[in-house]
């Protein structure tokens, strides 16, 4: 509780203007003073800075604090808090406060900033996720229950879990330890803190029964930047991510709840994909939580919590969809994770619903330990695609029915030292995607960009030409755009976006068929849940070589061929009428 006296609020004041400050004494006192800002709404705090005088600004924020309960907000939120004050007014509240620009309030601001951008990539974990991931890996707890937090980013899981149980929170070798060690001080919470120089060989033989782990998405883990003690993992060429799940696996007796970016629940190759594979296999792996986008601060990627349980194994993995469990933020630009007891209460139940789905360890090794919850728990577009796949009569694999070569980047022999030395200086036109319009249908070739490849890269484009017959089909980028390749492009190249599909046998599966099924709802439906999602939305190219295609009768592709030609001609129409309707519009006051 903030106390009622004002002198906590004016110390903090008279510190900062101090010539000479110690790092602890600037922490606590800049983050008394943003503690203000964050704890009066955006209204209020204009018109607290707009008061004059200084006791009656004292006197309102009483007031206000007052209104809205008292609380002290958790000090260790900081860094997500600093964000919801627009810097404009971050600087007017600064200089209403210290009446001042003083040299030390920067240094302190820049303490501030250098912790917690730290590391590349941070995040943020909000408090209500951070409870989450403690209530999941807490479940069916006992009164002896102990808490190990691990990761850059698990201030607010230790929190939360300080909350329920004792906790300890290795920092091991992040920077900034200092600084973490006044907030937690000022946040007044019951968690232990243990720097590089607390990790004994004692303390890593100390067992827990609940382990939370929250490190920056995308660092990776090198053997110096890990404590020593801690060697002899299985898999090194692993994230930081992974290797703090494998040093918390060592330690704790029951669950271990950790956040993941969604890419990491679809990687297929290295020590992390078989770091994943053997979690899965073991049956370790409890649970897959997907979370909304947008919830973790400083990144826009979907996370995901995976339950590790050290203890027991499992058969089956359960997965639920909590992607529309957030709301948007009336204070910034991330979204506010709401129905946490909910999600609780899916974890804690043995009956599947909508939300929520127990997946056979078999199925997900076949699915090369693909952990995206879109493969499990469907729509109702996917459901009623499923049930069309299920109901061929004979169902094939693209992989089997054609030959995928994958285009690759060529580059392009630009200068005139690299064109004299050609020595065959042979020129390729490059489809991309932009050339394939919505109907499938590659337009002229006009636009298109000409590429005269080095030596060193001739066998490569020479490898990617296309035939007539050929089908180039997206899988990354502009997923899922396809087109049939008319004889007027054979000589012509495929983009790195594109794989060429080429039939093994035209008469049983004619390239028309798998171009039309390629562009059908049905076969968009199943691409789009087996994509990965991201920035760049992709196939991975092992499932789309099992993609199901059907295997059709002579009559079937005979209707698939009457159905061309009546769209043929009814895009010959569309030109026309697009032709007269340009026609029309320049026909009043032209220029020509």
């Amino acid at each position: 509780m903030i106390e009622k006296d004002d002198k906590w609020f004016w110390n903090a004041v008279e510190v900062l203007r101090e010539e000479s400050l110690s790092q602890s004494e600037a922490t606590r006192a800049i983050i008394e003073l943003f503690h203000i800002g964050v704890m009066v709404p955006q209204g209020d705090l204009a018109a607290w800075l707009s008061t004059e005088e200084k006791s009656e600004r004292v006197k309102y924020l009483r007031d206000r604090l007052e209104a809205r309960g008292g609380e002290r907000l958790n000090a260790v939120m900081v860094s997500e808090l600093l964000e919801r004050i627009p810097i404009s007014m971050r600087r007017e509240l600064v200089s209403s406060v210290l009446q001042a620009d003083l040299p030390s309030l920067d240094v302190a601001l820049q303490m501030l900033n250098l912790w917690y951008r730290a590391t590349p990539g941070f995040f943020g974990i909000p408090f209500e996720m951070a409870k989450l991931s403690y209530q999941l890996a807490a479940k069916n707890g006992s009164a002896d229950t102990r808490v190990l937090c691990r990761g850059v980013a698990a201030e607010t899981m230790a929190l939360a879990a300080s909350l329920g149980a004792p906790t300890v929170y290795e920092l091991g070798v992040q920077s900034g330890e200092s600084f973490k060690r006044a907030v937690f001080d000022i946040a007044g919470t019951d968690v232990e803190l243990r720097g590089k120089h607390d990790l004994g060989t004692a303390g890593l033989k100390e067992s827990f029964s609940v382990g939370l782990i929250a490190d920056s998405w995308g660092s990776r883990s090198t053997r110096p930047a890990m404590s020593k003690l801690e060697s002899g993992a299985q898999f090194a060429n692993v994230s930081t991510t992974v290797a703090e799940i494998m040093a918390a696996m060592k330690r704790v007796n029951g669950r271990i709840a950790c956040v993941v970016p969604q890419s990491w629940l679809h990687k297929s190759f290295g020590d992390e994909a078989e770091f994943k594979r053997n979690l899965v296999a073991s049956g370790r792996l409890d649970a897959v939580v997907q979370l909304p986008e947008r919830t973790v601060v400083g990144m826009s990627a979907a996370p995901a919590i995976i339950i590790i349980n050290t203890i027991d194994s499992f058969d089956a993995i359960q997965f639920i969809d909590a992607r529309q469990m957030s709301r948007h933020s009336s204070r910034s630009s991330y979204r506010e994770l709401v129905d946490v007891d909910a999600i609780v209460q899916l974890f804690d139940s043995d009956k599947e619903s909508e939300q929520s789905k127990y997946v056979p360890v078999s199925e997900v090794l076949d699915n090369d330990v693909n952990l995206d919850i879109r493969r499990y728990i469907v729509d109702s577009d996917q459901e009623r695609a499923q049930r069309l796949v299920d109901s061929f009569e004979t169902t094939l694999r693209l992989g089997e029915v054609t030959e995928i070569i994958r285009c690759q980047a060529i580059r392009s022999a630009t200068t005139s030292a690299d064109i004299a030395n050609s020595l065959f200086a042979q020129k390729f036109k490059e489809v991309s995607p932009a050339q394939v319009n919505e109907y499938g249908v590659i337009e002229a070739t006009e636009g298109m960009r000409e590429i005269m490849p080095l030596d060193k890269d001739l066998s490569r484009a020479r490898r990617q030409v296309l035939q007539e017959g050929d089908v180039l089909f997206a899988i990354k980028g502009s997923l899922g755009k396809c087109a049939l390749v008319a004889k007027e492009f054979e000589g012509c190249i495929g983009n790195q976006s594109f794989v060429i599909l080429r039939t093994k046998n035209a008469e049983k599966m004619p390239p028309l068929v798998i171009h039309r099924y390629l562009i059908s709802p049905l076969c968009k439906a199943l691409i789009s849940r087996w994509s990965t999602s991201g920035a760049v939305p992709m196939i991975k190219m092992q499932d789309l070589k099992k993609l199901p295609i059907p295997l059709m009768t002579a009559d079937e592709i005979n209707q698939v061929e009457q159905n061309d030609e009546e769209l043929q001609r009814l895009l010959v129409q569309l030109d026309d009428i697009q032709s007269q309707l340009s026609s029309a519009m320049n026909e009043l006051w032209s220029l020509d």
